[in-house]
């Protein structure tokens, strides 16, 4: 006699209707979608970083065109109202950061830059900034995940 063995009804039901390919799919959709997510953030992060930056930029490019150290002794009002204009929008700019407000808690920038833009000795104005710039630099590297190459010297090892 030979023992035959017979596949449960259910499992038969189960089967026709293709759960292995749905929680596939289902598996598949979720990865998909934290990846979506994950490029999303990433985006808006460097879009926050590069207005931050270039905010800050053009405010102490401001605040350095009109710095006693450039030979400039008086400045009139309209030149004034510019100035605080440029030192308003750099703060508007280090408070308004929302994918990246942890990082520049993390860097002080808001409490450098009211250093910055409080000196009156020019050299040490540069000096802060050129330290705040590279600070930037290097955290929004950190937060993208950007590997820095030296491609000069990858350059010319590869020759």
């Amino acid at each position: 006699m030979v023992n035959q063995t017979s596949i449960p009804l259910w499992v038969t039901i189960l089967s026709s209707f293709g759960f292995g390919s749905f929680f596939g799919g289902v598996i598949t959709q979720l990865l998909s979608s934290r990846q979506r997510r994950k490029e999303w953030v990433k985006d808006n992060k460097k879009q926050e970083w590069r207005e931050l930056i270039s905010t800050l930029s053009q405010s102490f490019h401001h605040l350095n065109n009109y710095s006693p150290g450039n030979g400039i002794v008086a400045i009139s009002g309209e030149q004034e109202k510019g100035l605080l204009e440029a030192d308003a929008e750099a703060r508007r700019g280090i408070e308004s950061r929302i994918f990246v407000a942890h990082q520049i808690q993390r860097e002080n920038v808001l409490e450098r830059w009211r250093l910055l833009a409080g000196e009156k000795d020019w050299s040490r104005m540069v000096e802060y900034w050129n330290s705040l710039h590279d600070t930037l630099i290097a955290a929004a590297h950190k937060d993208l995940d950007i590997k820095e190459r030296n491609w000069f010297w990858q350059r010319w090892s590869s020759s």
